[in-house]
C-alpha cells in the first residue's frame, strides 16, 4: 500500500521542503519503508542541502518520462529520495508531463512524501495534490500567508472554476518558523483555539541544525535529533497522518 502526503505552500514563504525532509525522515525511524519525491516547480533545494546526493546521477526528470520513478531513486540516511535536478524549466517540463501522477507514485510503495512548493494558479504540482491521500499546507504563523492558506482551502483548492477539487477534509494546516528571528505572529496556541479549527496540525519552530544533521543523513534517533522541537513537531504531525499506514 502506497500513502501519499503531499507538501507545499500557498505563499513563498518557504518550509514545504525543510518539512518534507523532517517528515520522511520520521516516517522511516517507524520502520516503513518511505521515499521523498521533490516536485518542486521553482527548483530543487535537495541537491545544493545534502553533499550524499549526486547532482550528476537521475531524479525526476528521468523517472518521469521514463514512467519510473524508481530510475531516479538515491539514498539519504533512512528513506529514500527523488531529487528535482537542473533548472526550474528542466523541472516544470517533467512535471507537466504525466497525466496520471497516481501511477507513477503508487509502485514506490510504503510513504511517498512530495515536495510540491508552493501552489499557485496554473502550477503543474496541483495534479499531485489533487492526487495524494492528505495535503499538508505550511505558512508562517502570520496574517497574510495563513488568509491565502485558508481561503485555497475554502475553495478546495481550486484557484479557477476549471480546476480539480480537492476534499477540505485531506488538508492539514502546519504553522512554522522558517528562520531563526521572528516577525510579527499570531500565537499558535491561539490558532488552534480560535482560527484554524481541526485542520490545524501544529506548529513547528526553526532549527538550522537539526536541518543540518538530516541533510546529512543522520537518523531521527541521533541524540540532537531527539531533542529537537522541530523533529517532535512534525512527528506529531505524522501520528495525525497515518491513517490506513502501520506505524
Amino acid at each position: 500500500m502506497t500513502w501519499v502526503i503531499a507538501v507545499g505552500s500557498i505563499k513563498a514563504s518557504g518550509g514545504a521542503t525543510s518539512t518534507t525532509l523532517v517528515l520522511a525522515a520520521s516516517a522511516a525511524a517507524t520502520g516503513e519503508h518511505v521515499t521523498l519525491v521533490e516536485a518542486d516547480p521553482s527548483g530543487g533545494s535537495l541537491l545544493g542541502w545534502c553533499a550524499d546526493l549526486d547532482p550528476s546521477g537521475p531524479g525526476l526528470y528521468e523517472g518521469v518520462f521514463q514512467r519510473d520513478l524508481a530510475v531516479g531513486v538515491q539514498r539519504l540516511g533512512e528513506f529514500d529520495v527523488v531529487a528535482a535536478q537542473g533548472d526550474p524549466w528542466r523541472i516544470s517540463a517533467a512535471l507537466d508531463r504525466p497525466r496520471g501522477w497516481r501511477q507513477l507514485l503508487d509502485p514506490l510503495d510504503g510513504v511517498v512524501v512530495v515536495d510540491i512548493g508552493r501552489l499557485f494558479p496554473g502550477s503543474p504540482a496541483a495534479q499531485i495534490a489533487g492526487v495524494a491521500d492528505v495535503v499538508v499546507l505550511v505558512a508562517p504563523p502570520e496574517p497574510g500567508p495563513l488568509a491565502a492558506t485558508l481561503e485555497w482551502v475554502a475553495r478546495r483548492g481550486q484557484f479557477a472554476a476549471t480546476d480539480a477539487q480537492i476534499d477540505a477534509g485531506r488538508v492539514r494546516i502546519l504553522t512554522v518558523d522558517v528562520a531563526a528571528e521572528r516577525r510579527l505572529r499570531i500565537d499558535p496556541g491561539r490558532l488552534a483555539r480560535d482560527e484554524l479549527g481541526p485542520a490545524y496540525a501544529g506548529h513547528v519552530p526553526f532549527d538550522d541544525g537539526a536541518l543540518d544533521l538530516l541533510c546529512r543523513g543522520a537518523s531521527i534517533g541521533h541524540r540532537s535529533l531527539r531533542r529537537s522541537r522541530l523533529v517532535l513537531g512534525v512527528h506529531g504531525l505524522l501520528a495525525q497522518l497515518q491513517v490506513g499506514v502501520t506505524v
